[in-house]
């Protein structure tokens, strides 16, 4: 029976917000084409929903991490990487996130998901992802 309870208590646990927060930034991403652009529109739109549902729910901060491949100069990947960072700004403060609860990184082609040479395999770089942000990090 007390194990039966504390199996109870941890499945509710899992479906706090908080607890639904922490699964998302460990799992999911938005995913872009070369540019600036998602490269799927409403994978992206239902993303950020949860993702801001979630947020506005909890009151928590989020890191949006924009990430590039290796093509281009450090110069242009960092413009682009703060471009799809951006891009996800919008989704979320359309939905109701405040600026306030947004901090932007760039983390350019310094974290690959693939080192793969085909230029097929860098897409899965061209990304935004989400981290919990520091207690007092700096905001926008």
């Amino acid at each position: 029976a007390e194990a039966r309870r504390e199996l109870a208590a941890a499945a509710e646990a899992e479906r706090q917000p908080a607890a639904r927060l922490h699964r998302l930034v460990a799992t999911a991403a938005i995913f872009f084409g070369a540019s600036a652009d998602f490269k799927d529109q409403a994978a992206a739109e239902a993303t950020a929903a949860t993702l801001a549902d979630l947020l506005k729910q909890t009151g928590a901060r989020i890191r949006l991490v924009g990430h590039t491949d290796e093509t281009g100069s450090p110069e242009t990947n960092l413009r682009v990487s703060r471009a799809r960072a951006d891009a996800v700004v919008r989704l979320l403060t359309e939905r109701g996130v405040t600026q306030h609860q947004i901090v932007i990184a760039s983390r350019r082609a310094t974290v690959p998901l693939s080192d793969a040479p085909a230029t097929a395999a860098f897409s899965v770089n061209r990304r935004v992802t989400f981290e919990l942000p520091y207690d007092h990090e700096p905001g926008p």
